[in-house]
């Protein structure tokens, strides 16, 4: 349904029904007196490119938000787009019955949240995998991060609109698809986590007892409800990587001149963790009754909006390996051919005009293999 509403047909047809044409300028002679697109009868969706009504309803949108907020972005939608002025809210759905969650884990949840649910099920929700069979307390985090996908993707883009020096277009959509991608935010999902000090009784001699200390971290993807096997086999599975390529991953986002689009390829996390931190943002807009401050307060305290000011400060290279691939090889023919392998890893190997140029093996997905692939690729057409 959001598909069908905000599609380019759509938004052309709704700033054709109110001839917003007469607006558009086309070109300008002084800023005084621009030239706008000529309506001749009606062939104005013919003078005019169809994306370009879509442009423009867009930009309106974004501008009512910064002069008067959401109340007159939307007091804007609902003019181009009547059909959804008359829609209600609808309240949260009340808990199925009293919902009785673990005392100890409601606690390190809110620690590591550092945001307090007044309704406990909603944040449950937000962290019950489809699986769950066990109550029916809660649905599965499914709606929630539907909702917080768009409001996640709101607020990187209004953090970057308002940089100053102000972004182009391109750098804006480079770092947010750097931002929000699915393995990025799998990543944070794995690094966001709870400093504890766990003791431990321990017999250091024969009838002699002392204590041990030691730290443990409680990550978000921890508090997730489950009933499936394959689950607890990717979380051992995942965490096992983490260990091995978590300070890698780190190092260039914290540091680095690019962005490690090929060691987070490798992470191989399954999509329900990236799933995680939206859900966790649905509900918290939720929660808070819309406040988009409280859920940019959990993009800050899960680091990403660091990580977004630091990209754009220190001008680090974010660009996808696929599109700067692209652009390297120019004109040149490329192909990538994948194989299968009895074990179900992918080998893949990149060839330009015939010339075998990088070659990757033991990779858990396509995806994985194609992105490795393209930047070992970029690596090879820099060195030559």
């Amino acid at each position: 349904m959001k598909d069908l509403l905000v599609s380019n047909e759509r938004l052309t047809r709704a700033a054709v029904s109110v001839h917003l044409e007469q607006f558009i300028c086309a070109d300008f002679i002084t800023r005084k007196h621009p030239i706008f697109w000529q309506n001749k009868g009606n062939t104005v969706e013919k003078e005019i490119p169809r994306k370009v009504y879509a442009d423009v309803v867009e930009a309106l949108v974004a501008a009512a938000y910064e002069h008067g907020g959401i109340s007159l972005s939307r007091n804007l939608v609902d003019i181009f787009l009547p059909e959804i002025s008359g829609f209600t809210p609808i309240p949260h759905e009340p808990p199925k019955k009293n919902c009785q969650f673990p005392v100890h884990l409601e606690i390190k949840l809110d620690k590591l949240l550092g945001f307090k649910f007044k309704n406990r099920a909603l944040i449950w929700e937000a962290l019950t995998h489809p699986s769950w069979q066990r109550d029916q307390t809660t649905g599965s985090y499914q709606r929630l991060e539907f909702l917080g996908d768009a409001v996640l993707d709101f607020l990187v883009a209004r953090k970057l609109h308002n940089q100053v020096p102000k972004l182009s277009k391109g750098r804006m959509t480079e770092i947010r698809a750097a931002l929000v991608n699915a393995d990025f935010l799998a990543f944070l999902c794995m690094d966001f986590a709870l400093a504890e000090t766990c003791y431990y009784g321990q017999e250091i001699t024969a009838g002699n007892f002392g204590m041990t200390v030691q730290p443990r971290n409680t990550a978000l993807w921890m508090f997730m409800r489950h009933d499936s096997e394959d689950v607890s086999n990717i979380w051992a599975s995942c965490s096992q990587i983490y260990r091995m390529l978590g300070d890698a991953v780190k190092k260039p986002l914290k540091s680095g001149r690019s962005y490690p689009w090929a060691l987070l390829a490798q992470l191989r996390a399954s999509k329900f963790y990236s799933d995680l931190i939206e859900s966790t943002i649905g509900a918290i807009f939720v929660e808070s009754g819309g406040d988009l401050e409280a859920c940019e307060r959990f993009l800050e305290r899960i680091e990403l909006m660091a990580y977004l000011e630091r990209f754009v400060a220190h001008d680090v290279e974010v660009e996808h390996p696929k599109s700067a691939m692209d652009r390297l090889i120019g004109t040149r023919k490329a192909e990538f051919r994948v194989k299968e392998t009895e074990s179900s890893s992918h080998d893949i190997s990149v060839w330009i005009e015939g010339e075998e140029v990088a070659s990757i093996n033991h990779c858990s997905s396509k995806a994985e293999a194609l992105v490795r692939a393209a930047d070992a690729t970029v690596l090879f057409l820099s060195r030559t």
